[in-house]
């Protein structure tokens, strides 16, 4: 946008960036070129942090659905999230 001749306060409403973030990647643009305002993917990877294996998820799934607690012999009456974790 800054090399289409756009000015700061143009570029500020159309990304919602603030002026200082757009100073910075305006230079590590002219540092590092194109690569370094790439888009990368964000956030955690998919299956990060879980403890239990596919199987195992499969398993308790399986249970949730087909049963109820009491059945199970457990000490509540529905599913909730606090009760499957």
């Amino acid at each position: 946008m800054w090399k289409a001749g756009n000015t700061p306060t143009e570029i500020i409403i159309a990304t919602r960036a603030c002026l200082s973030t757009i100073h910075q990647v305006r230079r590590k643009y002219q540092v590092e070129g194109k690569k370094s305002i790439a888009v990368h993917a964000r956030g955690h990877k998919i299956g990060d942090g879980r403890h239990l294996s596919p199987e195992q998820e499969a398993l308790i799934q399986k249970q949730i659905i087909d049963k109820h607690p009491e059945q199970l012999r457990l000490n509540f009456a529905l599913w909730t999230r606090g009760a499957v974790g």
